[in-house]
């Protein structure tokens, strides 16, 4: 028969890699908090991509943003120049 799986709660997590943050080693904190290494393992990795994930969307917020004030700007400017455009053919008779 197969075998239940342990879970853990998001704060257990957390509270384990903020371990490994202030200094202690992999084997310290499993011990302490009777986790497998692996398991340690799985959730720091977890934890960095998720961080790396956040800086890469927020830069590409940023970039959206600035895109969308660009076009914004580029159409104002075409409604302008489209309204220039039939002042001056109705100035001159077209």
């Amino acid at each position: 028969m197969g075998r239940n799986k342990k879970t853990y709660t998001v704060e257990m997590k957390r509270k384990c890699i903020a371990q490994l943050l202030d200094g202690k080693t992999f084997s310290e904190v499993c011990s302490e908090n009777n986790i497998a290494p692996s398991t340690l393992s799985d959730w720091k990795k977890a934890a960095l991509n998720s961080c790396f994930d956040s800086k890469a969307s927020k830069e590409k917020d940023k970039k959206l943003e600035e895109a969308e004030d660009k076009l914004q700007k580029a159409v104002e400017i075409i409604g302008k120049k489209e309204m220039e455009i039939e002042l001056l053919k109705k100035a001159r008779g077209f």
